[in-house]
């Protein structure tokens, strides 16, 4: 009897609702989150002296430029993709051993990724949470993004 009530409060508590490993249970943002939309460069569109939409981002956090490629991958930063994260503040540590790349990271809904500048920018990072992507006639045209600069873990 012992047994089966041990077994049956294990099942309860990994059901909990409260379980930050939940898949359903969203992080709250860390402070200093900003929120902003990226465009593939599908869909980008000429001015007559530039291509305006082709790079909405994350610009301005210092270590570079953000950009989706028109196959759905992030370019213009070293970039490790961390998992499946339940928001932002999910993103606790910097990952290690050669899990940066350069350009081709897959932009995955709900995919936390970690970005690390390059050259002058070396050993300055910031965290990126995708919270969905955007669709336009039954496409892909960019995605929402959730990221904070600085990131220091």
């Amino acid at each position: 009897m012992s047994c089966l009530l041990a077994t049956s409060m294990f099942f309860v508590a990994g059901c909990n609702k409260d379980n930050p490993d939940n898949p359903s249970n969203s992080v709250p943002d860390p402070e200093g989150t900003i929120v902003t939309n990226i465009r593939n460069d599908t869909h980008q569109t000429w001015t007559g002296s530039c291509f305006c939409g082709l790079y909405y981002g994350i610009a301005d956090v210092g270590i570079g430029t953000l950009s989706m490629s028109a196959s759905n991958t992030f370019g213009g930063f070293d970039i490790a993709y961390v998992g499946t994260v339940n928001g932002l503040g999910s993103i606790k540590s910097i990952p290690k051993e050669n899990l940066f790349t350069g350009n081709g990271c897959a932009v995955i809904e709900n995919g936390g990724y970690v970005l690390r500048g390059s050259s002058d920018n070396q050993g300055k990072y910031a965290r990126l949470y995708v919270t969905h992507f955007l669709t336009s006639g039954g496409g892909i045209v960019g995605a929402e993004i959730k990221y904070q600069y600085p990131f220091v873990p």
